[in-house]
């Protein structure tokens, strides 16, 4: 029988491989899995019609119990791989990351309080539709205690003085605050430079770096060494917060986690300005009047260091993120609400949904109409794409009830550009070269997987899980929030038809991505990393 921590790390695992390996099947209370001998059985805690299946940790083959090590071997059989292997590998970094903080960190994990901090911090778990959901490839144990986030990491940032003539920056059209740094930092520049931060793990990345080394050399580059605020990472791990501070830090780190490494690429930074301008557009005003507790955590400026040829040299980007959130604001990420419960410890989604003093649907109603509804009406009327997957969507509540919504990590962000097309001419930062201008059937696949399959279907399945509600009964309440929608007078409903009407809806493939080593970021075209799965919808009757 796998433990505990076994355990967390087996079921995004799981679940990510049955999402895309289409030959196993259920007989309860397992899930059957042939292999080239005998077929393993996966005992089912709960089995969940949307995908995010919670396990007990039994698994048998001839009725013995297999360990965690030994489903992997098969596992690799199954995928037509050898035993050593990269994705392998993966694997076990990601659970020795996880075990690794439920030594340091885990009593914290027991009574989750609904605040940024906390909920940042706690998400020990990670990504729910992933192979390797803690893989941190480059990070050695010290790294994780210092840098990670649920090993209770907490560091002082290094500051360097960058010459004007390789400063590197871009904003927004409506930034004002170009001496951000002196909110942030204890230093001031010297003539003719500008400050710039740097994460003390990238620190050691950059300045092995040629470039850095004859700047250094020439002056150019002054380092500063470390400022005496302290910063905690976010779930994201490169993203940095300070309670006291008017933004958050985004760095390139040069770490790969899940399918990608962490570097920030200059088309998803001109993103967050493209945000920052469309949301000043009265094209946008009906929308945020409209949904006034619905909040684009905006990222209006990034900055970097240029190389000989003046271009950014990517390891030393940054970017600034807004920071809304006060330290005591009833908030919580999504991730960290849908993830398991810490043994011995309290479920914070089932505390917060009987201390709303709402029943578990009306509740998931409620959270559907405050943090849902503006993402598809967004899409549906305003041709402005959110990609708010499960970490990206930030709950606000009011006494355990949902009452709106932060949506951050603008990089993840498009457009329809037929809706917008009457203002694409005043809005010169969105273009197609960013290559966010989306089609329907790419628009639909990506958003749907985001916002539907990895937030909405997994807070189904933890509602269910943990409040004893049938499955069944939360996707009524979904199918009829999204008929409601549909009635909307003016709104185009395509979206909302493929999510009601389509037989298959699409999901993207982390464990194909994980076993084939394709960095998602780059891939020439998006849907390749796409697989179809079955609509959960089509399981209940619908009526038009």
């Amino acid at each position: 029988m796998l433990t505990p921590e076994e355990l967390y790390s087996f079921t995004p695992l799981m679940n990510s491989f049955l999402l895309e390996w289409k030959d196993s099947s259920y007989s309860a209370p397992y899930i059957v899995v042939p292999t080239k001998n005998a077929p393993l059985h996966i005992e089912v805690s709960h089995y969940s019609v949307v995908g995010h299946h919670r396990y007990t940790g039994v698994i048998k083959q001839h009725d013995s119990s297999i360990s965690f090590f030994d489903f992997l071997n098969l596992l690799n059989e199954v995928l037509g791989l050898t035993s050593d292997n990269t994705f392998s590998k993966r694997v076990k970094e990601s659970h020795e990351c996880l075990a690794e903080a439920l030594k340091l960190n885990g009593e914290s994990f027991k009574n989750i309080l609904p605040h940024f901090r906390e909920t940042e911090t706690s998400l020990f778990v990670g990504h729910s539709l992933h192979p390797t959901p803690k893989s941190r490839s480059q990070f050695t144990t010290q790294d994780l205690s210092q840098f990670s986030p649920e090993h209770g990491g907490m560091f002082h940032l290094n500051w360097v003085q960058v010459h004007q003539s390789i400063f590197f920056e871009r904003y927004s059209n409506f930034f004002e605050d170009l001496k951000w740094q002196n909110q942030l930092s204890s230093f001031r520049a010297d003539e003719g430079y500008v400050l710039l931060p740097v994460h003390p793990w990238q620190k050691e990345i950059l300045f092995k770096t040629d470039v850095i080394k004859e700047y250094l050399a020439k002056d150019l580059v002054k380092s500063l060494n470390q400022d005496e605020r302290f910063w905690i990472p976010t779930s994201s791990l490169r993203t940095v917060y300070n309670d006291q501070a008017d933004y958050m830090i985004k760095f390139s780190l040069s770490v790969k986690m899940t399918n990608s490494v962490r570097l920030l690429l200059l088309h998803e930074l001109e993103r967050g300005l493209q945000i920052h301008e469309i949301c000043q557009h009265s094209h946008l005003t009906p929308f945020f009047k409209e949904f006034e507790n619905f909040q684009i955590i905006q990222e209006p400026y990034f900055a970097g260091i240029k190389d000989q040829q003046g271009n950014p040299i990517p390891e030393s980007l940054i970017m600034l993120r807004e920071n809304p959130i006060k330290k005591e604001d009833e908030v919580s990420l999504i991730a960290t609400l849908t993830q398991p419960t810490i043994k011995g410890g309290r479920n914070i989604l089932k505390d917060l949904i009987l201390g709303s003093l709402l029943s578990p649907t009306v509740w998931f109603e409620e959270y559907l109409n405050k943090a849902i509804a503006p993402l598809i009406v967004a899409q549906s009327e305003f041709g402005l794409l959110l990609g708010a997957h499960q970490q990206n969507l930030v709950l606000k509540l009011n006494k355990g009830k949902p009452v709106g919504a932060y949506f951050r990590d603008c990089h993840g962000t498009g457009y329809d550009m037929k809706k917008i097309a009457g203002i694409a001419s005043e809005l010169e930062k969105i273009t197609e070269e960013n290559g966010n201008l989306l089609p329907d059937d790419v628009s639909h696949a990506l958003f749907g997987y985001y916002v539907i399959i990895n937030s909405v279907f997994n807070m189904i399945s933890a509602i269910a899980q943990n409040l004893e509600v049938q499955e069944f009964d939360l996707l009524e309440v979904y199918k009829s929030f999204l008929v409601k929608l549909k009635s909307r007078t003016g709104i185009d409903s395509t979206f909302i038809d493929y999510l009601l009407q389509s037989k298959t809806l699409k999901h993207k493939g982390n464990f194909f991505c994980t076993v084939n080593a394709i960095n998602e970021n780059t891939a020439s075209n998006p849907l390749n990393i796409y697989t179809d799965i079955e609509n959960p919808l089509m399981r209940i009757k619908y009526g038009n």
